[in-house]
């Protein structure tokens, strides 16, 4: 999977300046047995939770977050 979402969310936070993208945070936790582990990852925006989503793969888990700050942004995804 490509970090699409991941890298549109940067470049629109980037875009609309206001030191956003350096208040861009996230919070990964995983849970589980080691073998089968699960991701919850959150985005934040200047501490706030923009996202979330939890997946068995930490990127995907993170793309799906990050598509989630998108639409609250109002980005068209």
């Amino acid at each position: 999977m490509s970090a699409r979402y991941v890298m549109s969310l940067n470049n629109y936070l980037q875009g609309v300046g206001g030191n956003l993208a350096s208040m861009l945070s996230w919070e990964e936790v995983s849970s589980g047995p080691p073998h089968a582990l699960m991701w919850t990852v959150v985005c934040k925006i200047r501490g706030e939770p923009y996202g979330s989503a939890y997946a068995s793969r930490k990127m995907a888990a993170k793309e799906e977050a990050a598509r989630q700050a998108l639409l609250r942004l109002g980005v068209p995804v």
